[in-house]
């Protein structure tokens, strides 16, 4: 390790990072599928590029880790102030500790990049090349953690799925998360940062999911739609998956869940959720 560029294997390892984080970050966008492709597509390039560099040090290879890096941070940077209108779902927002860290491991691979165009024969100790490549993968693994703060749960307290995504937002009052009330009006206002297109989108998908999962009410019907058991009946909750609804395109589709969720009842499993 001690004879490679040590600017230029922690820009790589910085990319491989950010790339990583990005793979996370395209499976929370899935509800707009033209983004969450477009962020795999990006989040690919830099895990190639970022392990190109691991192994030649040419100016190409190294000019393109540079680039690749340098457009993912310039859409973050402009998506927190601006919309792109012309990618749906990619929409002005404040940073998020995933995003953020996404962005600055992006930022570092740029610059140990460009420092290692600038200065070919620069070297780093093996000792500070590895402690460089633990600091980037903690940072990458901390970020996706935090990113997986979603919490998937049924509300009959079950088997301790959550759909709860508030936790900074407090528990009482008109504060968020609150219970739902299916008898009350649809108000999913008052969540900071969430813009009226977003909150729109969010009581439409509400709507439509009280309109279409009642049509797989009842589990003995749900076979000849490609649903089958994943065999977890002695939980006292029963998970039915549809893979070919899993492989389609359609996203966040009442009429189409990906999974359903049974609470054990004798021969009549209640229903309790979709997903």
């Amino acid at each position: 390790m001690s004879g490679r560029n040590g600017f230029l294997l922690l820009g790589g390892i910085s990319s491989v990072g950010a790339g990583a984080v990005h793979f996370l970050a395209a499976g929370m966008h899935t509800d707009h599928a033209t983004l969450a492709r477009l962020m795999v597509v990006l989040a690919a390039i830099q895990c190639a590029t970022g392990l190109a560099v691991l192994l030649s040090e040419r100016k190409l290879v190294v000019t393109s880790l540079v680039a690749v890096n340098a457009f993912a941070v310039g859409v973050w940077a402009f998506t927190r102030v601006a919309d792109i209108p012309w990618v749906t779902g990619l929409t002005a927002e404040s940073p998020s500790v995933t995003d953020t860290v996404c962005a600055a491991l992006g930022a570092l691979a740029v610059i140990g990049a460009a420092i290692a165009l600038l200065r070919p024969t620069a070297t780093l100790p093996p000792m500070r090349s590895g402690i460089a490549a633990a600091t980037v993968g903690v940072l990458a693994v901390a970020a996706m953690l935090n990113g997986v703060g979603h919490v998937h749960s049924h509300d009959e307290g079950g088997d301790g799925h959550s759909h709860a995504a508030g936790d900074e937002h407090g528990d009482t009052g008109d504060a968020w998360p609150r219970p739902f009330d299916p008898a009350q009006p649809i108000d999913v206002s008052g969540v900071p940062g969430v813009t009226a297109d977003q909150e729109q989108r969010a009581a439409d998908l509400i709507r439509s999911t009280m309109a279409g999962l009642p049509a797989f009410a009842d589990v003995t019907t749900v076979g000849a739609l490609g649903f089958r058991s994943i065999g977890d009946a002695a939980t006292g909750y029963e998970h039915y998956v549809n893979t070919g609804y899993i492989r389609d395109d359609s996203f966040l589709d009442a009429t189409r869940p990906e999974s359903l969720v049974y609470r054990v009842d004798g021969a009549n499993p209640t229903p309790v959720d979709g997903m």
